[in-house]
């Protein structure tokens, strides 16, 4: 089990941001608690977390939110900027787990990429024939 914790300004957006995330993390079976928190309140929630995900409207904070995580001994990632758009559950996940493996953390079970849950490219069926040779 890995422990997520996003970070924004106040905490509003990336409540949205972690709920979708535990969803995309259930439904790929990635053992993971993600949790929101303000900036205002890093402090008190870093014990326990594994991995520090910092919103994108926090870039000009970056160096001073990662260096409070290094004090936990927690790797930070800044989530892209499409992050709180349509599947950024999705990318914002697979930077939490592509941080943890950067950071030698080990994985319990391979988290499964999110392109895997994408459908199959159609392909042209194509015709068959049997012969019955002798």
């Amino acid at each position: 089990m890995k422990n997520i914790l996003v970070v924004c300004g106040a905490g509003a957006s990336s409540t949205f941001l972690a709920h979708r995330m535990r969803q995309a993390a259930k439904a790929r079976g990635f053992e993971a608690t993600v949790k929101a928190v303000s900036q205002s309140a890093i402090d008190s929630r870093m014990p326990g977390i594994d991995v520090l995900l910092v919103g994108p409207h926090l870039a000009d904070e970056l160096s001073v939110l990662t260096e409070i995580a290094a004090g936990y001994h927690v790797p930070a990632a800044l989530l892209p900027e499409d992050v709180f758009g349509a599947g950024g559950e999705e990318a914002a996940l697979d930077l939490a787990i592509e941080t943890l493996r950067a950071s030698g953390s080990v994985l319990s079970a391979a988290p499964v990429p999110a392109a895997a849950f994408l459908p199959a490219p159609s392909r042209p069926s194509t015709p068959t024939t049997t012969e019955n040779i002798s």
